[in-house]
């Protein structure tokens, strides 16, 4: 109309009420959260009548509101909001220089909030160098923020704590092996190395109070075994003589103080040889008990895997051994992580009792049957059911 007539007082009055109405439309989007529609209705109604300063200026309006909001929900840690808002603001004023400074802080928020996820979850695993390392990007990004720095020093506390752990155990074991090959200055030194990680710990501190008696207890059973067999032939010729002073004395020409000289020489090599072979047969059977102990020791329970609520009929490790998948009489598949022993997934069997479980040699896919006379298969890595084979007539 305003082509055919550019000065029709209809068309024009119009124009400014479609103006008007277009602008009370987006005050109204934006009370209703619509940031990208108000921010088109309000560069609409400024392109219908921009000469109305209420029109005119909208645009500005809803830009400033916009960058309070941002503001806000940057204060909240609401980085989307704050990232949407932002967003809209620069595209009523495209040099507004507040609007992307706003928007670089919500995506550094966002990417700080993502990582501090990951630090924490690492944290919660027991995965301590990869929250170590993801703490530091962290730090990185923030290195002013209190919660980030408190991170940072837990995710470092607990690397060096599961070093020494590890070192310890590494220090102990290694003098264990020491001392069942009877290198007893080896053991007493990684022993010492062990309390040096890990001062007083009492198995450390019972294990080198026992290296010197038996370094004591092993020198004494060397130092019998060598002598023994001068002691046995000092029996035989105490014996000997023993049996000659004995035919000297029936024919008269030995006293019974001889006699009784000679008979107390054969006893005592005799109890010699006794007092020899009990101090060897002692330490041979300290040896037997010291070697059960550390067979016995390897068979220690490593994990216990608690969840099931009725009995557990199958268990199978995945083909990387770094998962075990269980089903049981309850009808459900559990998998569980084998270094942390948590249950990672709960697979819930729409029928009766599981008898039996296996995974695919790729690990990707697990097997479940039962009591429902169905072969159900899970991926491994979502939970989902894929699908089900059924034809058996019995478990």
């Amino acid at each position: 109309a305003l082509k055919l007539d550019a000065r029709d007082t209809r068309a024009l009055e119009f124009k400014r009420e479609l103006a008007a109405a277009v602008a009370a439309g987006a005050e109204k989007e934006y009370d209703g959260g619509g940031y990208a529609e108000a921010a088109r209705l309000a560069l609409l109604a400024r392109k219908l009548d921009p000469e109305n300063p209420d029109v005119k200026n909208l645009p500005e309006k809803l830009s400033q509101r916009l960058l309070s909001d941002a503001r806000d929900a940057l204060r909240k840690r609401d980085y989307d909001g704050a990232a949407r808002a932002a967003e809209q603001a620069l595209l009523l004023r495209k040099d507004d220089a507040e609007a992307r400074n706003l928007i670089e802080r919500a995506r550094k928020g966002r990417k700080i909030e993502t990582i501090l996820t990951t630090v924490q979850k690492a944290l919660k695993d027991k995965r301590y160098a990869e929250a170590l390392a993801r703490a530091l990007d962290l730090w990185r990004l923030s290195p002013d923020d209190a919660e980030v720095k408190r991170l940072l020093e837990e995710a470092k506390r607990l690397v060096r704590a599961e070093r020494t752990e590890r070192e310890f155990a590494a220090a102990l074991a290694a003098a264990r092996h020491a001392l069942n090959e009877r290198r007893y200055a080896e053991a007493e030194k990684n022993v010492q190395q062990a309390l040096q990680l890990k001062p007083g710990d009492p198995t450390a501190t019972e294990l080198l109070a026992g290296i010197r008696p038996a370094r004591a207890r092993d020198d004494t059973a060397a130092r019998a075994e060598k002598e023994l067999p001068e002691a046995k032939a000092a029996a035989r010729r105490a014996d000997a003589q023993l049996e000659r002073v004995r035919a000297l004395f029936e024919e008269g020409a030995a006293s019974k103080t001889d006699l009784a000289k000679a008979r107390a020489g054969a006893n005592a090599a005799h109890a010699r040889v006794r007092d020899l072979e009990r101090v060897i047969r002692r330490a041979r059977e300290l040896d037997m008990r010291r070697a059960a102990a550390e067979e016995v020791a390897r068979f220690r329970k490593y994990k216990v895997l608690k969840g099931h609520r009725a009995t557990v009929w199958s268990v199978v490790f995945s083909p990387d051994g770094k998962t075990v998948a269980s089903a049981g009489s309850d009808g459900t598949v559990r998998i569980w992580n084998v270094d942390t022993g948590r249950c990672v997934r709960l697979l819930r069997e729409p029928g009766k009792p599981l008898s039996c479980v296996a995974f695919s040699p790729d690990g990707e896919t697990l097997a479940s049957a039962g009591a429902d006379q169905t072969i159900w298969l899970w991926s491994v890595r979502t939970g989902k059911r894929l699908r089900s084979l059924s034809g058996h007539q019995n478990w």
